[in-house]
């Protein structure tokens, strides 16, 4: 019974996403209206899911923004704060998992 419900969970989730990607890619049109970042966002989104394109992630975004920072200390200093920044919530779901587990 647990293994059909898994499937069937699994089964709702992927039609959720594909409907809100569906959607959001929808939107594209509106988002462009908005001024300075509509048209940056609208790519975004007209590109997502294309067959060239590649993964994206947050982690991987904020990454490559801190490489692109020219002084070596401010781009040390960021990099150091972003790998604290995810130690500490990584430490902090830990321990609200086995609080509420």
């Amino acid at each position: 019974v647990m293994a059909t419900a898994r499937v069937g969970q699994t089964k709702v989730f992927v039609e959720i996403y594909k409907n809100a990607r569906r959607w959001l890619k929808g939107l594209s049109p509106v988002v462009k209206a908005i001024p300075f970042i509509g048209p940056i966002i609208a790519g975004w989104l007209d590109k997502w899911g294309a067959p060239d394109s590649k993964p994206w992630t947050i982690n991987g975004a904020v990454e490559a923004a801190i490489e692109a920072i020219p002084d070596q200390g401010l781009q040390n200093f960021f990099e150091n704060l972003w790998e604290q920044l995810v130690d500490s919530c990584t430490e902090s779901v830990f321990v609200l998992s086995t609080a509420f587990g």
